[in-house]
Order: structure tokens, then sequence, then C-alpha cells
């Protein structure tokens, strides 16, 4: 990631860090930013019929306190607001409620997650002002998704099933993950 929008991560985090989430984004829930940038990990998963398990480590952003006694996962971004970007983030929010409920000995543990979203800053202005040089300027979007613990699980269970095979099943022509990976290895030029 480019240096700029790691500075722009931590300054959003410095701003967030005790505040509440009133008027900060339509949407959103209410809430007070109490806790930033955590480790977090998972016990293994086991899969019934797998020799193979499956655990998680990851550091997330903030967790909310939300206004009800409940807690909500918040995962900040510095990009263009695209719906079609839930996809992509929702399998990376996931692992961390799953860790936050299911920690390894010793890992951070806040109570269940009831909600999870991305809070996306979408710099569209550059502003120069009096006392400082320049500012990035735009909106705040809270793109909210849905924890689907089965569907989490299902997709683990395939996952884990596909890595406990001796010999990988050849490639369907419609699989997305498959011609990514020829892609990308194409591109680095380790070839198939």
């Amino acid at each position: 990631m480019p240096k700029s929008f790691t500075k722009i991560d931590a300054v959003m985090k410095a701003y967030l860090r005790g505040r509440h989430t009133k008027g900060l984004a339509v949407g959103m829930p209410g809430g007070t930013f109490e806790h930033e940038e955590r480790w977090v990990e998972s016990v293994p998963l086991v899969i019934p019929g797998c020799t193979s398990t499956c655990s998680f480590r990851g550091r997330f952003d903030n967790v909310l306190q939300l206004d009800n006694g409940g807690c909500a996962l918040v995962d900040l971004k510095t990009c263009h607001r695209r719906d079609e970007h839930l996809a992509l983030y929702s399998r990376q929010l996931h692992a961390y409620p799953w860790c936050l409920e299911h920690p390894a000995p010793g890992a951070a543990y806040f109570g269940p997650i009831e909600r999870m979203g991305v809070l996306i800053f979408e710099p569209n202005d550059f502003f120069k002002g009096v006392f400082f040089n320049g500012a990035l300027l735009g909106p705040l979007y809270w793109l909210e998704i849905n924890w689907d613990e089965q569907g989490f699980l299902k997709f683990l269970t395939e996952v884990v099933n596909l890595l406990d095979r001796p010999i990988p099943p050849d490639a369907p022509l419609n699989c997305p993950w498959c011609r990514y990976r020829l892609i990308t290895n194409a591109k680095v030029g380790h070839g198939n």
C-alpha cells in the first residue's frame, strides 16, 4: 500500500479515537470508537472429515462500543465507493468477528459483534488553506456488511476440503479464483 494511504489511515484513526459516530456517515450505527488496531487470532476451525484446519490472525481497524451495549466492527478504507466492493470486503471482515468470537488463548475478546461495515473516505477535492498547505476533502460513506456466519463457514469448509485433497482438481472454466491465479502468475512470470 502506498505510504500516503497509510498516513491517511493513521490520521483518520487518530481523529476517530474516542469519538461518537453521530453525524459521521448515513446509516452508521450509533456508538463510540473504543478499540483501535488490535491483533486478533482464532482457535483452529476443525472441519469434520478433514485433516487440515483453518485459523485466522490479523489486525482490525476499529471496534465501536454501541450505544445499546453491543459491539460493531469498522474497517476504514480510502477509495472510491462501489457497491461491488462489498463482496471483496466481506470475506476480510467476516474473519475478524470469527476471531473475536472464537479467540485463541490470550487473544483479544470484546463480546459478540452485532454489526460490521466499512467506513469509506472518498477524497474528491483538494483545498489550500491560509494556515496549512493543503487538505483532501471528500465524503464518508458507511457500507454495512451483514454477518453471515453460516455462509462464512460454508465457504471455509469448501476451501479446507479443497486444500485437504492430495491433488488439486481440474480448474473449471468459470472459476474466478482460477482465472485470478492464472492472470497473477502470468503477470509475475510464473507461468501456469
